[in-house]
């Protein structure tokens, strides 16, 4: 589900943090940075749009610019390009995958009502695997529209428009928004 909103409206899921608490791009030569490491020590690869500073005090009107100013180096990094150096730090605002949403913690997406996507969601995936019940997986296709069902409105696309009025500046994701998320290294951009 954070994918498909990152995919359509990304900003609303970007953290609504002091500027101070953004992450930094981790290097070791100045020429490539790493986007930094989950709590599971794995890279950290931002989803949706993710942009890249020189300065606290260039967010959010002068990030760097893509395919002049560095080159995407996979999904976990980024190049500066005709071996050049930056000098760190580098920061960054993007969207990194929750790593707490499970059994034990509840979802994230504000306001809560919006959570329900999830389950509709859950709902169809569980109904369509093996051929369990194409009914009501075509029920849940319907009840989600947009994207999943193009031209169909539905739950998705009311939702969309309202993470778009009522985050534009972010923050339509809790669980990676706030200090706890600042101390983790895991933003969203």
């Amino acid at each position: 589900m954070v994918g498909t909103i990152a995919g359509i409206c990304p900003n609303v899921l970007y953290p609504t943090v002091a500027y101070s608490l953004i992450p930094q791009a981790t290097t070791s030569d100045t020429q490539v940075f790493m986007f930094g490491t989950d709590s599971n020590g794995y890279a950290v690869a931002p989803i949706g749009k993710t942009r890249i500073y020189r300065s606290l005090n260039d967010i959010p009107d002068f990030p760097m610019q893509p395919g002049r100013d560095y080159l995407p180096e996979g999904a976990t990094a980024i190049r500066i390009p005709n071996n050049r150096t930056q000098v760190p730090p580098l920061y960054w605002l993007g969207i990194a995958q929750p790593s707490d949403i499970d059994a034990t913690h509840q979802p994230a997406l504000f306001p809560e009502a919006s959570r329900l996507l999830i389950a509709v969601l859950a709902v169809k995936t569980f109904a369509e695997s093996a051929g369990r019940n194409p009914d009501l997986a075509a029920t849940m296709l319907r009840r989600l529209g947009d994207p999943w069902t193009p031209g169909v409105p539905g739950d998705f696309a009311r939702w969309c428009v309202t993470w778009k009025t009522a985050f534009q500046g972010g923050g339509g994701l809790g669980a990676v928004s706030g200090l706890r998320l600042a101390l983790t290294a895991q933003f969203i951009s």
